[in-house]
């Protein structure tokens, strides 16, 4: 077998050439078994930059950054949604398929609801009853975040809402209300655009408000994620396909549960 020249397919922007194509560059001729044992150590090739690039601009962390601050405000801008009977994505898919077809649109837009509003209801059932106090302490996290305390403007009832968070004693928040003036004028005029920002900004300020920055510090180990919910979807994906979009919901519900069971035993 013929040895790859010296003069590889890649470019300056590569951060790896592919031994496949220089071999082929290079006249030789491979047989499977040899074409298999290259492909499983080769590395593909990559452009360091626009790797960079593309992970920056389209990576969505779901639950990996600082979403503790606003947390509360996602959660109710689902709820406002909900309110308002507002199913964006729902229509632009029943846009997409109906075309001009005003019937066959309403009827999918009809049929998509139909098939949501169970998820809806469990939803506001689970935040508004099961999760109340959890949301609660959602809200007061409000009060850590160096911009929204300029609209909401504290009191020291306000504070109080901070023991929705057990860690969070009594005594901390007397601590908390006498330095809530001081906390008020260094976050004035505070532009901070985003979440990690933010925590920089305690990390800066942390000499001249010690009582605020250690219960910062304390809220922040609490991350509200959903990656628990993508993997039960990650369950359903892999354990059904197109030919069993017709399965009855409880087969799909039966089965994702032993799966989820089963991942948790092991």
């Amino acid at each position: 077998m013929a040895e790859a020249s010296d003069n590889s397919c890649s470019s300056e922007d590569d951060e790896y050439s592919d031994p496949l194509e220089e071999a082929a560059s290079a006249g030789a001729r491979l047989s499977v078994p040899e074409k298999a044992s290259i492909s499983r150590k080769r590395k593909v090739p990559t452009n360091p930059a626009k790797k960079k690039r593309n992970v920056r601009g389209s990576v969505d962390p779901k639950g990996d950054g600082p979403l503790v601050f606003a947390c509360y405000e996602r959660l109710s801008a689902l709820a406002h949604a909900i309110a308002i009977d507002s199913y964006p994505n729902t229509e632009a898919k029943a846009r997409q398929h109906a075309g001009r077809n005003m019937a066959l649109y309403n009827q999918l837009v009809a049929q998509g609801k139909a098939c949501i509003n169970p998820g809806f209801r469990f939803y506001q059932q689970k935040f508004s009853v099961q999760f109340h106090n959890v949301v609660r302490a959602f809200k007061a996290a409000r009060l850590c975040c160096p911009v929204q305390v300029q609209a909401l403007r504290p009191t020291a009832v306000s504070v109080q809402d901070l023991k929705q968070f057990s860690f969070i004693t009594d005594a901390e928040v007397v601590q908390l209300v006498e330095e809530l003036p001081n906390y008020l004028a260094t976050a004035d005029g505070a532009a901070i655009e985003t979440e990690e920002d933010k925590v920089h900004w305690w990390a800066t300020h942390a000499a001249a408000l010690p009582n605020w920055s250690a219960a910062v510090k304390k809220i922040l180990l609490v991350q509200p994620s959903s990656a628990s919910a993508e993997r039960v979807f990650s369950l359903l994906q892999n354990a059904f396909s197109k030919q069993q979009e017709a399965a009855l919901e409880e087969t799909v519900e039966t089965s994702v549960m032993l799966r989820y069971n089963d991942n948790k035993r092991t």
